[in-house]
Order: C-alpha cells, then sequence, then structure tokens
C-alpha cells in the first residue's frame, strides 16, 4: 500500500509536467501541497529516470504501473521489482533498514548453535579445523552477512559467491589465485564475537593459541581482545596448555605402527613395502642441553647470586628414508671397517669442492659469468625423499643435566618407552643424536647400566652418536688454529688481515662466534680463491665475459682445484698407481734441484684456500642432503682430530663411521647416514644438520622464556617448549593460501640469506696481487705456519685397533 501511494504521487507530478510542460523546478504546490519546498535535483533526476522507464511500456495508468510491479513480485522475481525500486526517494535508507533488521537476526541465531568452549579445545579441535567448513557453516547462519563482507572484498560475480578469491599482491607469483575465505571468516567470526562472546570462540581460539606461542606482547593481545579477534593473555595461555596436552601424540602412533609391523608382518618384503607408508618408517631423535641463567628479581638468598638452570630439550624427526623394517643385528666388527677414505670417498668429497669453486668462479669473476648454466651439482641418492619437509615434534623437556650421569640417565629413562618394542622383547634400536659431550656421556652412561633388568633402567635401545654442525664447528676451530697467525696484520689474503680491513670483529679464533667466524673464513677463502684463479686462467677481475665452452670452464675448475694440492696428506694410504690417478701431483724434483728454498707464502695460501673450500664444500653437500659425501667428510677430519690432539672428536668421528658401515646394525646404518638431516623448507637444498635444528628450537625456546618474566615454574617451562610445534600447525591452520596449490600465500623461509661479498672480494684481490701473493718466489717464509703433512697412518691404526676392541666390547654388552 505504502509503494502504491509512492507510485501514484510520482506518477502525478510526472504527468502534471507532461500536461502543462512547466519545468520540474517550477512545480510546488502541484505535488508537494501548499507550503512545500521545491523538490531536489536529486528527486528531479529520480523522476525523470522513473517517467523514462514507464513511457516505452505505455504505463499511463497508475494502476496498471502498481500491478507491473506486483505482478514482478507475484511472479518470484524480487531481484528485478529491486531494480526499478532503485529510483524510490528513500529506498537506500528502507534497504539499509532492512539489512540491519535481518542480520541482527541472523546474529541472534549464532546462539542455538554454540562452537566450542575455551577451555575445552584441543588439538582434535585443532585438527579438524578448516577455512573450507567454517566458510560453508558461515553461508549456512549469516547469508547476508557473509554476502555483505564477500561483496566488500571480492570483484568476482554473485555466481561465485561461495568460492571468493583474488589475485595475489606481486612477486613472482602475482597471477595465482589466493582464497578470501580466510579473511571472510576472520571477519564474520570477529563480528558475530562481539555480539556473542560466548557462542563464537573457534577462530578465537585459533588466534590466541598462535598469539601466544609466537610471543606477541600483551599491549597487542589486549588490543586484539578488544576488537573480537581472540581471548585474553590469562586464557590464551590456558587454551595453550590445553593443546600441549598429547604433544607426543605422533611419535607414539609412529611407535604402534612399527610394532605392528614387526607383529604382523613376517615376510621381510612385506616388512619393507609396509615401511613405506605414512608414519611407518620410524623417526629418529636429536637432544642437547639447555642453559638459562635465572636472575632473581629480589635477591632475598644468603649469596645473592643467580643460579645457571641446567635443562634438555629432545626433538623427534620422522625418517625421511625408512628404517623401521631393518634389523638391530650387526653387519660387521669394528675392526672390519675402513676408517680412511678410499678412492671414492676422495672424488666424491672432490666433486663437492669444484662445484663450490665452479659457483664462486661464476658469481664473483667477471670473465665466467656465462658459465653458471654449466654448473650442475652433484648427484645425490634419495633426491626426492631428501627434498621434503621434514616433521619434527618437540619431544620432551626436562630439568636434567645432561652433562652429568645422573641426569643423562634420567633423561635417556624417559626416552626408552617411546621406541617400539620387536618381539624378541627388547627395544628397536633409535639413533640419539647430539653434541660431541651429550654423544660422551650417552655412550658411557648406556654402557655403564648394561646389566640393569628392565628396559628403562639399562636405556636399552638408545644409541648416542655425534652430529655434523659441531663437527663444522671443531673444523672451523681447527682450521683457525692453522692459519689466524699473529703478525699477519699487514699481510693481504690472510685472515687477520681481512678481519682488520673490512670489520670482522666477531670473529674470534675460539670460534664463540660460529657465524661471524664463519663469514671471515669464507671471504678469506673467496679473495684467495679469486686470485688463484685470476693466475691461471690469466683473466682478471673486471675482464669482459670470455665465453667459455663448457668442457673449457670444466678444465679450468679442475686445473684450480689441482693447483691446491687437494687431499696430498692421504698419500701413504694409497698405492703408488692409486695416488697418481687419484692426485695426479706434480713430478718430485731431482736432488740436485731440491737446494731452492719453499715458498712457504704460496704454500701457506694454496692450503688456507684448500681447507676453507673443503668446509664450504662440506656444508654445499650438507645442504643437497648428499649424506655419503658427510660420511667421506667424516673419515678425512679424522686425521685433523688426530693431529691437533683433539682425542674426544677422534673417538666420535671413529664411531660415526662405524655406524655408517654398519657395526650396530642395518637400521642404525641408514638412519646414522640420511636420517641425520633435517628439512625445513621442503626444497633440493635446504638441507640442514640436525644438532643445528636443535639450537635453533633452543633459541626460540629462550625467546620464550622472556615472557614469563622469572616464573621459572616446571610447568611454565615446559609449556612453554613443548608449545613450540603447535607454531608451524597454526600457521597451516591461519594463514591464507592459494587456491590451486592450497600452499600458504605468506611463507617464512628461515635461513641465512644469500650474501654478495663483491666489496670486499673486489678490494681484497686487488690487495693480493699488489702483494704478489701468488707469483713463486723461493724463500718466503711464515712464522708459526705448520704445513700440512701426510697423515700418521700407524699412529691412527694403533688408535683404530684399540677403539675397535672397546666398540666391540660395548656392543657385545649392550646389544
Amino acid at each position: 500500500a505504502l509503494l502504491k501511494l509512492q507510485i501514484e504521487a510520482e506518477v502525478r507530478e510526472i504527468m502534471a509536467e507532461k500536461k502543462n510542460k512547466v519545468p520540474p523546478w517550477a512545480i510546488s504546490k502541484v505535488s508537494h501541497g501548499s507550503g512545500s519546498q521545491l523538490p531536489s535535483a536529486a528527486e528531479r533526476k529520480s523522476l525523470l529516470k522513473f517517467s523514462e522507464h514507464i513511457q516505452p511500456l505505455g504505463h499511463t495508468d497508475l494502476q496498471e504501473t502498481a500491478d507491473n510491479i506486483k505482478t514482478l513480485i507475484t511472479l518470484r522475481r524480487p531481484g528485478r521489482a529491486l531494480k526499478q525500486m532503485e529510483s524510490l526517494p528513500n529506498f537506500s535508507k528502507e534497504l539499509q533498514k532492512y539489512i540491519y533488521k535481518t542480520i541482527q537476526k541472523e546474529a541472534e541465531g549464532v546462539k542455538v548453535e554454540k562452537e566450542i568452549a575455551p577451555g575445552e579445545f584441543n588439538r582434535e579441535t585443532l585438527r579438524s579445523f578448516s577455512y573450507q567448513s567454517y566458510h560453508e557453516k558461515v553461508l549456512a547462519t549469516t547469508p547476508l552477512l557473509s554476502a555483505a563482507i564477500t561483496g566488500a572484498v571480492s570483484n568476482l560475480s554473485f555466481e561465485e559467491f561461495q568460492s571468493p578469491s583474488r589475485k595475489g599482491f606481486g612477486g613472482s607469483r602475482k597471477d595465482e589465485t589466493i582464497s578470501l575465505k580466510p579473511v571472510i571468516c576472520q571477519t564474520a567470526a570477529r563480528l558475530l564475537h562481539n555480539k556473542h562472546p560466548r557462542s563464537v570462540t573457534q577462530i578465537q581460539c585459533l588466534n590466541s593459541a598462535l598469539n601466544t606461542v609466537q610471543h606477541i606482547p600483551g599491549k597487542a593481545i589486549s588490543l586484539a581482545n578488544g576488537l573480537g579477534d581472540c581471548f585474553s593473555q590469562k586464557t590464551s595461555i590456558k587454551l595453550v596448555e590445553n593443546l600441549v596436552v598429547g604433544h607426543d601424540a605422533e611419535v607414539i602412533e609412529m611407535r604402534n605402527k612399527v610394532e605392528n609391523l614387526w607383529k604382523e608382518e613376517d615376510s621381510k618384503r612385506l616388512r619393507r613395502t609396509k615401511a613405506t607408508e605414512v608414519g611407518s618408517g620410524g623417526f629418529s631423535i636429536f637432544s642437547d642441553n639447555v642453559g638459562k641463567v635465572v636472575t632473581p628479581r629480589h635477591n632475598t638468598g644468603l649469596d645473592n647470586q643467580g643460579h645457571y638452570l641446567q635443562m634438555t630439550i629432545t626433538l623427534a624427526a620422522q625418517n625421511r628414508i625408512p628404517s623401521s623394517h631393518m634389523s638391530d643385528k650387526p653387519l660387521l666388527l669394528p675392526s672390519e671397517v675402513n676408517y680412511f677414505p678410499t678412492a671414492a670417498d676422495i672424488q666424491r668429497m672432490s666433486l663437492w669442492m669444484k662445484h663450490w669453486i665452479a659457483q664462486q668462479m661464476t658469481k664473483y669473476h667477471s670473465a665466467f659469468k656465462s658459465c653458471a648454466k654449466y654448473i650442475r651439482p652433484p648427484g645425490v641418492k634419495f633426491s626426492q625423499k631428501m627434498s621434503q619437509k621434514s616433521k619434527v615434534t618437540v619431544l620432551a623437556l626436562d630439568l636434567e643435566d645432561p652433562a652429568s650421569s645422573a641426569g643423562m640417565i634420567n633423561v635417556g629413562k624417559k626416552l626408552v618407552p617411546y621406541l617400539p618394542t620387536l618381539p624378541s622383547n627388547r627395544k628397536q634400536k633409535c639413533p640419539v643424536f647430539g653434541d660431541q659431550g651429550f654423544f660422551e656421556r650417552g655412550y658411557h652412561s648406556s654402557w655403564a647400566l648394561c646389566g640393569e633388568k628392565k628396559l628403562e633402567d639399562r636405556l636399552d635401545g638408545l644409541l648416542f652418536l655425534p652430529q655434523e654442525w659441531h663437527k663444522k664447528k671443531e673444523d672451523l676451530y681447527i682450521y683457525n688454529e692453522t692459519f689466524n697467525l699473529t703478525h699477519q696484520i699487514i699481510q693481504a689474503g690472510t685472515l687477520q688481515n681481512i678481519k682488520s680491513s673490512f670489520n670482522h670483529n666477531k670473529a674470534s679464533k675460539d670460534v664463540s662466534h660460529f657465524y661471524a667466524s664463519w663469514d671471515l673464513m669464507f671471504v678469506t677463502t673467496l679473495i684467495n680463491l679469486l686470485q688463484l684463479v685470476s693466475m691461471t686462467s690469466g683473466k682478471e677481475m673486471g675482464n669482459v665475459d670470455a665465453s667459455y665452452s663448457e668442457e673449457e670452464f670444466n678444465n679450468l675448475v679442475l686445473e684450480v682445484f689441482k693447483e691446491l694440492n687437494p687431499f696430498s696428506k692421504w698419500e701413504p694410504v694409497f698405492s703408488k698407481e692409486e695416488s697418481e690417478n687419484l692426485f695426479n701431483f706434480p713430478e718430485v724434483p731431482d736432488s740436485d734441484e731440491t737446494d731452492e728454498p719453499e715458498d712457504e707464502v704460496l704454500d701457506f695460501h694454496k692450503d688456507l684456500i684448500f681447507r676453507g673450500v673443503l668446509q664450504c664444500a662440506q656444508k654445499l653437500a650438507t645442504q643437497f642432503g648428499d649424506c655419503h659425501a658427510l660420511i667421506s667428510f667424516w673419515k678425512n677430519s679424522l686425521a685433523d682430530y688426530h693431529g691437533a690432539k683433539k682425542w674426544k672428536y677422534r673417538i666420535a668421528a671413529f664411531t660415526k663411521v662405524a655406524a655408517a658401515e654398519g657395526v650396530f646394525g642395518e637400521k642404525i646404518k641408514t638412519d646414522s647416514v640420511f636420517n641425520c638431516l633435517i628439512n625445513d623448507q621442503g626444497l633440493s637444498d635446504s638441507n640442514i644438520d640436525g644438532d643445528l635444528k636443535v639450537e635453533h628450537v633452543n633459541k626460540m625456546f629462550k625467546a620464550g622464556l622472556l615472557n614469563l618474566a622469572g616464573n621459572y615454574t616446571e610447568e611454565n617451562l615446559r609449556r612453554v617448549a613443548l608449545s613450540m610445534d603447535l607454531g608451524k600447525i597454526l600457521e597451516d591452520k591461519l594463514y591464507p593460501n592459494y587456491v590451486d596449490s592450497e600452499e600458504s600465500a605468506f611463507n617464512i623461509h628461515l635461513g641465512h640469506r644469500d650474501v654478495d661479498w663483491s666489496d670486499q672480494v673486489e678490494k681484497g684481490v686487488a690487495d693480493v696481487k699488489d702483494q704478489k701473493i701468488f707469483e713463486h718466489s723461493p724463500g718466503r717464509t711464515v712464522q708459526g705456519y705448520k704445513k700440512t703433512s701426510p697423515v700418521d697412518v700407524k699412529a691412527l691404526k694403533k688408535f683404530i685397533k684399540k677403539q675397535s676392541k672397546e666398540l666391540k666390547l660395548h656392543i657385545q654388552e649392550t646389544f
């Protein structure tokens, strides 16, 4: 009826204008009555638009016009009826009022089906959540609200309303489509939570947990809580405590699968097939100590000193190379293992060294820029599996000091129940990787308890092994002891000179700052290498591209590599024929020509390059997951530890090589070689050492302790440690993703960026060239330099014989 009256008034006005030919702005009393104001410009425009619409249809009668709109509504054409009503003066306001009241009713409806209470939110609820299901729920319960939000953020047609998306912001993936469901779900949840805080809670629980595990400041949480995005900090902590319960569920599930594999399958072939299933391939353990200085807020004690809190943090990583189906029976005795590098080991290490040399030549030397297309990494066994992203779980945090025997025993007893029990009622062997100290203490603790009756008491199944990153750190320490000599600050191309010239002030001889010391070694090696390349090729830095063919470039890389006399210390291990094939040393001069004094400066810098390239190649092999090459590097380092009198690392290298050869069984052989690395990013070159991953977790754990404000109770410490896994799970659940690949649109790639040393390299190479470091000049000496000597094979064999007997006894008593 109201609509009919409005139409009658407008038609009356239009007819008066047409009949009397009076301009619209001159009409005052015809349609508005006595004393009313003239119509506004907007009103006149809408009336004219309406008249133009009805005139072609021939609707001269008011009743016919009203009947037309009535017919549209009767025929269930509300869209077209609304389109005609858009011209009405009060249409926008009335529509706004209608939407307002309708959404109010929709919002009231969420009280009928309440979401989960924060106190009941757990890991099962977390796993079951997805934006897809939540969006479907929003569409069903609040269709008008979801339509309003979607229309505001999407340019898609209404027919595509249920699958909202947009193009990426920019970058290499700007053409890919990003789902808008996370935006719509988060916005709807925020609005509805403000109206009914106890009914709409699921997304708020997820946001609260993510804020807590990411250590968001309290003020930021208060703001988000006020806006309806999350709960208070106190409630958020309780949420995380609920989620921490069952943190080890995935490890227990893997354990049960392995136990069932051995119970149900008698055939080795069937066990091998079943081990390839998800979660059935077993897991490896990585552990390290964590130290934290506790400074009390009020010094009420008698000594008024802070205390050092000792803890042990343990990670479990699912094996990318399945090993659960393999036997624990030793494949050979320790005395039957060849602990020296073989010809295959030398070739494998040489491939990675030449690969690294080629990379740096094409990156920093202008004459070889175009040769980058020739560079391909050496082949890697299980390359696809080593490229897979690792599944890592924080297994435990113990307030025990693993440096003490009692602490290590308590840590080990808590790990034994996680190991699968075989039909023989023994625990399946599982490697526990750690640094040299952790390995040593665990090795002796398990041996000391081998006579206990209970499996837990004798640490049955735990096999402690050394890890890769601490080996690299020790190698760098030996490198500094050899080449970081005093009184070399003015000699170009030396560690002291480059440290002083380019302000590598954090680098230290004792490698207390590992990455600063590594950078100094890296840039020093690079400067000397590039000048050697220039001397060998005749192409100076800054020359135009030489346009080498692939064969010419590979020959040049090989020539530069041979200049370093690679692995010459191992010559006594090989026969004369093998040495000629492997090393291709220059001929030894006759006795009449040996009176000429040596050039120690040239030998020093070539040796410095070789040892630096060796370490960089080792890191490169780690990143690509060439685990066989890593064992070759362990064999090579055995002689270095012996020569530098690093007795504990010499034992660690011996044990690592023995495990890799099968002394502890086929399973430990596979785990110690392949499952000692962790891949955080899922790329072909993003593998890192397992103990380095633990160091990263330690750093995140200590950062989380800052929010405790000194309240270091056991409950709080474990909550912070065990909740670190939740961060990745919550990010996968909450971050927007690409529609096609379902990959997160906001991936955070951890790791060190690719540094460009061009400025330092250019200046350093010029200094080395000016001082003619690589021009042979007999008689030059280097104070304090000890030239690399051949391996003391006799002494090493004596050590190996003694250690083999001890390891054989250890295996007999503990296995």
